[in-house]
């Protein structure tokens, strides 16, 4: 009987510390998840600020932020909002210049988004 008490004890205890392990796993990834929300808070804060502070326009700093596109929005911006583009297209003509920026590569010459600017501005793109 005291043999049935001892392997009981000690199986309560192995449960008990699996479950201690699961809760301390549990409160750490919870203060990791914090720490990364409140890091990624803070860069974008600060990207934000670097962007007010070069165009002094909101609307602008927020359309860059929320990775939108617009027609007359400069390259700069562009490349700010999307990233640079995985490839670029570029014709020069004599009155003006025309680039195609292609994001989201699918396969040999398919992009999921092409952006057509001409002489440094967004003048339209197309989503497939």
């Amino acid at each position: 009987m005291s043999q049935t008490l001892g392997w009981t004890n000690f199986l309560v205890l192995i449960v008990a510390v699996i479950v201690v392990g699961y809760i301390l796993k549990f409160i750490i990834k919870s203060k990791k998840r914090k720490q990364e929300q409140e890091e990624r808070r803070r860069l974008s804060e600060e990207r934000h600020k670097f962007y007010l502070d070069m165009y002094d326009d909101d609307e602008v700093v927020d359309r860059i932020m929320d990775k939108e596109l617009w027609v007359g929005e400069t390259t700069e911006q562009l490349e700010f909002s999307l990233g640079y583009p995985e490839e670029t297209e570029k014709k020069v003509l004599k009155t003006k210049t025309k680039e195609t920026w292609k994001y989201d590569h699918k396969s040999g010459n398919r992009y999921g988004t092409r952006v057509y600017v001409e002489n440094g501005e967004v003048v339209g793109w197309e989503y497939k």
